[in-house]
């Protein structure tokens, strides 16, 4: 679970937010942001399995294979503090989006310590 690699880093207060990270950041909030308008169709016409294999390859395809891998800290090092913010972030907004089809979720991903209960 993308969760758990994410709660295992080190945060650094003190870093700077390496370029890479932002333009990393603003790519997936852009494929966010088209997947929800796709999303958003595909639920007003019904078509619920095309719904979820959307969020399927959202999660796994863009957050976990390309998002974490691009901004995931090397071996052993820290993470700025912003990066590491915005990807508790956006796991939240995937959890959200997943909620639907895996309700009880949410209540899996806030047993985690440092989780924040919605």
């Amino acid at each position: 679970m993308p969760l758990r690699l994410v709660k295992g880093w080190q945060v650094n207060q003190d870093l700077e937010q390496p370029e890479t990270n932002k333009i990393s950041i603003r790519w997936f909030n852009a494929i966010l942001s088209e997947a929800i308008i796709t999303l958003e169709d595909l639920f007003e016409k019904y078509r619920l399995s095309e719904a979820l294999m959307t969020i399927y390859k959202l999660i796994w395809d863009d957050f976990c294979s390309w998002y974490l891998e691009m901004i995931k800290p090397a071996y052993q090092q820290p993470v700025d503090k912003e990066t590491y913010e915005t990807t508790i972030s956006l796991l939240e907004k995937l959890v959200c989006i997943l909620h639907p089809f895996m309700p009880f979720i949410k209540k899996k991903c806030a047993s985690h310590p440092g989780t924040k209960r919605k």
